[in-house]
């Protein structure tokens, strides 16, 4: 609905793609033991085959974005929010899990795929 009101008041043309931009990549250090790991599976702005299943069997793109979903030995996630396994994990324990981070970075960037919106053309709108 507000595409179609951007395209009729302001003739809003757009389009997506991806770029090679500065990214930061969060990376276990070589020197810390066990910790959180990456999943193999894809990302939700990512078009993945609907062959490739989660490591739980459910096909990805069934998958929602922002979850935290318990399971026998082993909790699993698909860009889900420190807050949330800590509220899964206490559900889970019977204690209060605290969601504390300690992160220690260096300034390097990387360069990474991000997707952008280029704007094609825009008009100012007319007097009502």
């Amino acid at each position: 609905m507000l595409q179609s009101l951007l395209d009729e008041r302001f003739k809003l043309k757009f389009h997506r793609e991806t770029r090679e931009l500065p990214i930061y990549s969060l990376v276990l250090a070589k020197s810390k033991g066990p910790g959180l790991i990456e999943a193999a599976y894809g990302d939700c702005g990512a078009s993945v085959a609907p062959e490739a299943p989660a490591p739980n069997g459910t096909p990805v793109s069934t998958i929602a974005c922002g979850t935290v979903n318990p399971g026998p030995g082993r909790i699993s996630g698909h860009r889900g929010r420190i807050s949330q396994l800590a509220d899964r994990l206490s559900t889970m324990l019977g204690r209060t899990v605290v969601d504390n981070i300690d992160l220690t970075w260096t300034p390097e960037a990387g360069k990474g795929p991000v997707e952008v919106i280029v704007v094609d053309s825009e008009e100012k709108p007319s007097a009502n």
